[in-house]
This record gives C-alpha cells, structure tokens and sequence, in this order.
C-alpha cells in the first residue's frame, strides 16, 4: 500500500521498505508492521499511518482493508472534515489560558478563524484555506490529538502582523503559539514572521514546501525525534526550546 499510495516517500531495499524523512523505520515485507530502530518503537500497519502518515483511524482502517486492485487515485491522504463547531468558546480559552495563552492572542486567532471550540470541546487548530486541522482535548487528565489535512504538506500557521518574511517551523500549533509569544515577551523577532505547526517532525514534505515558502528557522522539540529532524535538515538554521517543547518553555516563564 505505501509503495502505491506515498512512492516518493518509501524506499525500497530488498525485502525492507524504509521511511525517507526518518531512515530509522523500517517495514519488513509480510509482517504488516513497523520498527524505529533508533528508538525501538513497534507498532502495526495502522499504528504508522496514525503517528507517521497523519492518517485518522477509521482512513487508516478503509484504506489498507481496500481490495488490491483499488489503486490510490491521488496524493490525497482523505477529504477533510473540520470537526463541527460550537456555539461556545469556554472551554478552549479555560485549556489554552492554562497553557500560557493570553486573551488577547486567543481573541485574534478565534478573529482570524485559525481557532474555534467543537462540539466535544475540544481546541481545533484550523488553517485559513481549511484543509488543515489539529485538535486538541481540553477535559483535564484526557489526552486527545487529531489531525486531519488534504495533502500531505498542508500545515498551520500564524503571521500576527499579516506579512511575513520568514517561518519559524514548530511540531505543533500550539508550540507554534508558545513561541510567539515568547519572542512578543521578549520583544524579538515576531515582527513579520510565520509561525508554523506542521503535527510532527515526520512531515518531511511540509518542511521543504515551507522552505519554499519563506526563509526558515526550525523549530522542533528538544527530543531524539527533534533531533533526527535537525539532522535531516542541516541546511536550516535551528532555534531550539531549552525544555522538551515551547509549550513548556513559555509556561516555566510565564511569570
């Protein structure tokens, strides 16, 4: 299926595929599952189309159980389907207002529609063209992450001032915010930036279409993952959070 559906993504080696963006994970032909020998992370075939290919389940599911002779008719991961919308924002500005946000830049991205509550209460990151979307659960001590987008190298992103001459590339919507606001603190370098979230260093193709996009900084977590990323980029000059995320940077300085 992913030599079909993703060709430029996969190489081939023998009986092994191998994931281009992370060379580290490998599938075996016939043993429907995965490895990430860097960090010894297993998981079955949907497992991967979840964490690494940005699938939602029930896709994943449709997809590999389809008969073999329904080839992929384009590089479209799924149609997307933005999360339904409520009437109500309690709940987002209580969860982001716990993580560091301010009012005011929860009022703008909610303005700018880049953020709105769903049914579920959930925190739904969505880009202007809306064919992007991450979400995020808000009931305490419930971790919930989705992600849904139209093409592989679709992502989110924030330019506060509306023109931008530079991306700074972060894991998350939300880390994206976080470093926002840790350089409006700090009186640096927001004027006339993006801030991107991309849901995940493995979305290599995002990378390089941001890249094309605007001069960029990368800006992913301060992990192993982070780190391959780094690696695989080093033509990218790098900022890097002194915690694991910007998330948790801005919230050891919020005061």
């Amino acid at each position: 299926y992913l030599q079909s559906a993703h060709p430029n993504e996969f190489k081939r080696e023998g009986g092994w595929l191998r994931m281009k963006s992370i060379p580290t994970i490998c599938m075996k032909k016939g043993c429907g599952g995965f490895k990430n020998y860097a960090t010894l992370e297993t998981g079955n075939s949907i497992d991967f189309l979840v964490r690494y290919m940005n699938y939602d389940f029930v896709t994943a599911v449709s997809r590999l159980t389809a008969t073999r002779n329904s080839a992929p008719q384009s590089t479209r991961i799924h149609d997307v389907s933005l999360p339904q919308r409520a009437k109500e924002d309690t709940a987002i500005y209580r969860y982001l207002s716990g993580r560091g946000f301010t009012d005011e830049v929860i009022q703008k991205l909610i303005a700018n529609g880049l953020l709105y509550q769903d049914v579920h209460r959930n925190a739904v990151f969505m880009n202007a063209s809306g064919d992007f979307y991450e979400s995020r659960g808000t009931w305490p001590g419930k971790a919930f992450h989705q992600c849904g987008k139209r093409t592989p190298d679709c992502f989110w992103s924030f330019v506060p001032d509306g023109t931008a001459e530079k991306a700074y590339i972060c894991e998350s919507s939300i880390d994206a915010v976080s470093l926002y606001l840790i350089h409006s603190r700090a009186g640096t370098e927001n004027c006339n930036s993006a801030y991107c979230g991309i849901a995940g260093v493995a979305n290599q193709r995002t990378i390089e279409r941001i890249q094309h996009w605007l001069p960029s900084v990368l800006a992913v977590d301060n992990d192993d993952a982070g780190e391959q990323c780094r690696q695989r980029n080093r033509g990218i000059p790098v900022l890097i959070p002194r915690c694991k995320d910007w998330n948790e940077d801005l919230m050891a300085n919020k005061d």
